[in-house]
């Protein structure tokens, strides 16, 4: 016999505004039924700030680096990123965290959404992220001193 008498508070996929607000205890899905769901946490793991901080730390190497290699005649590919690189460093600087923040952000709010094409959840793609941002990077140390 169900004796409680309140709705269940796991019934809302999105956290009240209290908790994204003041914090609240959510940070992994414990549940094996939640996992079906779209959960969104109310509190990340400190190794998942770890790697979202070193992916902007790499945007931004990689922004000063595509400025130095376009000092010495190189081209911008990324389309979108040529047109802020033609309105100065600021611009493009800006447009690079801004569109990076804004990548990231909506994939923490999707941290626990699982892509059943790829057969993972989007938290284990913010690694491959890291990786391949460390790759350009190496790409454009190479091309600078050789």
């Amino acid at each position: 016999m169900e004796r409680r008498t309140r709705v269940d508070r796991r019934s809302r996929k999105f956290p009240p505004l209290k908790y994204l607000l003041f914090g609240g205890r959510r940070k992994i899905i414990r549940r094996s039924e939640d996992k079906s769901n779209w959960i969104y946490p109310d509190q990340y793991t400190f190794r998942m700030f770890l790697i979202i901080a070193f992916i902007v730390v790499l945007s931004l190497i990689d922004g000063f680096l595509t400025l130095h290699l376009a000092d010495y005649g190189a081209k911008e590919t990324n389309p979108v990123m040529a047109i802020f690189l033609k309105h100065g460093i600021y611009p493009f600087l800006l447009a690079k965290l801004s569109l990076t923040f804004f990548g990231l952000i909506c994939l923490l709010i999707l941290n626990n959404f699982y892509l059943k094409s790829l057969r993972t959840y989007v938290k284990n793609l913010f690694p491959i992220f890291a990786g391949l941002y460390s790759v350009v990077i190496i790409w454009q140390i190479y091309i600078k001193f050789y």
